[in-house]
């Protein structure tokens, strides 16, 4: 349990040194469950296998990394040595970002395949042989990304 002196209500940015007391619901007022669907509308999406994007995404940020370019803009002013700098970074953060993203894309669609794999080794040995063979294949340290790929 929380230290009540710990815990201070904030009213319009300010602490007001009254310590905050829970409220207590009762079970008779309407709380709507936590496990009730709220008709928000599920998005199909479609994977787009563009294996060449990452390429695109590195040599994109080879191409704008210059510190040369810097230098020559240093040579005209702080204004223009400033935005090429903002420039430069926002190129390379954005390029950070997409390659995250798409690595993760590809992440997940291996993993569709590996549980594919292992659900058709699954299908066709016995409970116990499929336990036995992936024990002897797999170490412990891949049995969890291995029931993830399943799932």
């Amino acid at each position: 349990m929380a230290n009540k002196k710990s815990l201070k209500i904030k009213e319009s940015g300010k602490a007001n040194n009254k310590p905050a007391v829970p409220e207590i619901l009762s079970t008779n007022d309407k709380i709507p469950s936590p496990f009730t669907m709220d008709g928000t509308a599920h998005s199909e999406f479609a994977f787009v296998r563009n294996v060449k994007y990452s390429s695109e995404i590195i040599q994109k940020a080879d191409k704008t990394f210059s510190i040369q370019r810097l230098l020559e803009e240093k040579k005209k002013g702080n204004e223009q040595l400033l935005a090429e700098g903002e420039r430069q970074i926002f190129v390379l953060w954005h390029s950070i970002e997409a390659l995250t993203t798409h690595n993760t894309l590809f992440v997940v669609l291996f993993l569709i395949y590996i549980g594919e794999i292992l659900n058709e080794i699954k299908s066709t040995l016995k409970p116990h042989e499929f336990a036995k063979w992936r024990r002897k294949v797999f170490h412990y340290k891949h049995e969890r990304y291995l029931q993830q790929a399943q799932q």
